[in-house]
């Protein structure tokens, strides 16, 4: 009798942890949606202020502080919308 007690435990055991791994192999997973950056506009802020394109790419992110990343990201903020504008220019005048 003794055996089978332990055969029985050792199955529920078996039984909850399958069913504590259905639960989590059945949740979804979301996607991190990657966000693209304007090439051109990292690029020129690097030349601007001599620093790499990581390190802008980061700034603009925000995920440095200081006061060259408060001026990259206004930089950065400002030159993608006039871009934008002289894009929307140039298609309403054709």
């Amino acid at each position: 009798m003794k055996h089978s007690f332990v055969f029985n435990e050792t199955i529920v055991i078996y039984l909850l942890s399958e069913i504590e791994t259905n639960k989590a192999m059945s949740k979804e997973t979301k996607k991190v949606e990657k966000i693209k950056y304007n090439r051109q506009v990292i690029e020129t802020l690097s030349e601007k202020y001599g620093l790499s394109d990581y390190y802008v790419r980061q700034c603009v992110a925000g995920r440095r502080d200081g006061v060259i990343p408060d001026k990259l990201r206004k930089d950065y903020k400002i030159l993608t919308n006039t871009l934008e504008l002289k894009k929307e220019q140039f298609k309403n005048q054709l």
